[in-house]
């Protein structure tokens, strides 16, 4: 999948490619997905730092009773009325190494974070595995 993408990187200096198109790549790292997540404010930067490094952003330790998944995510699991599938769907955002853009998950997230109508969850969806692919 291919889509038009206006990007500034800060590598040593910016610079802005405008008006290429960029490959929408298949898997994102767990790092890229929560990274993204917090920097594109789905949820806090606390809660994407809490998932990959049982800490807070600034380094400081977990209050007590902090939950280990973001709210979004918490509330899209508990949402979930088949059992089995809930376990399976925890067990996924908790421990997964990597994310594929193709897997049912995340079109349902998708539906959650970017719109309620296959175009808006296509191209939300899209441009996220593009700028999470792109992260340093």
């Amino acid at each position: 999948v291919e889509t038009p993408v206006e990007k500034t990187l800060g590598i040593g200096e910016d610079f802005t490619v405008v008006g290429l198109k960029a490959q929408v790549p298949e898997i994102i790292s767990k790092r890229q997905f929560y990274q993204q997540l917090g920097l594109t404010g789905v949820i806090t930067k606390n809660e994407a730092s809490i998932v990959l490094n049982g800490l807070m952003s600034n380094g400081d330790e977990i209050p007590a009773n902090t939950p280990s998944l973001p709210q979004i995510i918490k509330i899209y699991i508990d949402d979930i009325e088949d059992e089995e599938l809930k376990f399976k769907t925890l067990n996924s955002f908790i421990s997964s190494n990597e994310f594929h853009r193709s897997h049912e998950m995340t079109w349902i997230f998708g539906l959650l974070v970017f719109g309620s109508d296959e175009e808006s969850v296509n191209a939300g969806r899209d441009q996220f595995w593009i700028e999470a692919y792109a992260s340093i």
